[in-house]
């Protein structure tokens, strides 16, 4: 009997634990998911805000440029031969008309001697029968020939009075091989390249002793002193950078000087919507390949304001509190000039409380105690 007893209330706690297990299991399938609420903070942060107020900003244009020598004269060669010219070296001055450069021509004068040479004998074939059937023509054309030196250009031919003498010399020869050997002289004048104006290699391609090919780049000649700086600038803002305009420059190092719009280019850039502008200018402390800035004063925009870059989202937004629960929310803007690390914007209303700082982490609906300027 006792033993029946205890196996009942064994079995009694058994279904108790069982009914107790079952109900937990239960609960716990039936519950909700994790449901992510309203994005809303519950921690506030204290930020100091400003009531918007419209101003007028004078933009300002700043702009980069490097600067470049306003003569500049690449040197190729149009013969080939070895390089004779032993001051061809980066940093040579040479003066206006000196030789710059000087491809080895020895063997091609000594050939175009000896066509001359033939031309004489050519001409001194011809001068009798001028004397016999062009007396007038005589003594011009034997001026001519006596005026031939191999180691000069040839004389220009004497006018053809005549109409029928030019066909008799061109029948002899005569005119084509003058043609011929002008030309040879023109191809000769080209182992010669003279400096086009006082100035210094900046750059040199080739050494002295060195095979010269046809079409080489040999070097860079500039002329020193004469500079220009090309620079890009919105086209809004090119009424500020009118030709003659004079502005200040400055470099790294701390040099400043003064520039002239001298030129502006009619195309807009497809890709950057910018306009070249050119500044000319002068002084011996200049080097090409320097970069100056200037800045120069651009648009006037009204209903505007100045803040700092870092206010601005990538959205284009800046934050403002919401008057009535201190939240955040975002105010699209429009950027209508950037100023070093500081942008004009406008599209805001005035009047709305403009926080004053970046906020890391910030987000529409996040709750703020708004700290406002002591008066």
């Amino acid at each position: 009997m006792i033993k029946g007893n205890k196996t009942l209330v064994r079995s009694i706690v058994l279904a108790v634990a069982a009914l107790i297990i079952s109900i937990f299991v239960s609960k716990r399938l039936s519950a909700p998911k994790n449901i992510v609420g309203p994005k809303i903070s519950f921690r506030e942060a204290a930020v100091p805000v400003r009531p918007a107020v419209y101003e007028v900003h004078q933009a300002s244009v700043t702009t980069s440029g490097r600067v470049k020598a306003l003569n500049r004269f690449e040197i190729y060669a149009e013969v080939s031969g070895i390089l004779r010219t032993d001051a061809f070296r980066v940093g040579a001055s040479f003066k206006k008309g000196a030789v710059l450069v000087q491809v080895d021509d020895q063997e091609f004068a000594v050939q175009l001697k000896a066509q001359k040479s033939a031309f004489m004998g050519l001409l001194s074939q011809v001068l009798p029968d001028l004397a016999m059937d062009y007396k007038e023509q005589y003594k011009p054309w034997a001026d001519f020939a006596a005026q031939i030196d191999v180691d000069k250009m040839l004389p220009e031919l004497p006018n053809f009075k005549v109409p029928q003498l030019k066909s008799f010399l061109s029948g002899r020869g005569v005119l084509n091989q003058y043609y011929a050997l002008k030309s040879q002289e023109l191809r000769l004048s080209k182992h010669q390249i003279r400096a086009p104006y006082s100035g210094v290699l900046s750059e040199v391609a080739i050494q002295p002793g060195s095979l010269v090919r046809v079409g080489q780049r040999l070097g860079l000649f500039i002329e020193p002193n004469a500079y220009e700086l090309e620079a890009a600038v919105p086209e809004s803002d090119l009424d500020k950078m009118r030709i003659g305009t004079n502005l200040q420059l400055y470099s790294d190092p701390g040099q400043t000087l003064y520039g002239q719009v001298s030129r502006v280019n009619a195309t807009v850039d497809p890709q950057t919507q910018l306009v070249n502008v050119y500044l000319s200018l002068r002084g011996d402390d200049i080097r090409e390949g320097q970069y100056y800035r200037f800045v120069a004063g651009g648009k006037t925009v009204t209903k505007s304001m100045k803040i700092p870059r870092s206010w601005i989202t990538e959205r284009g937004t800046i934050y403002g509190v919401n008057a009535q629960d201190s939240t955040l929310y975002e105010i699209p803007i429009i950027e209508e000039a950037m100023e070093d690390d500081e942008v004009i914007v406008t599209g805001f209303k005035e009047g709305a409380l403009i926080l004053q700082r970046s906020v890391a982490g910030a987000f529409e609906g996040m709750k703020v105690v708004p700290q406002f300027p002591k008066k």
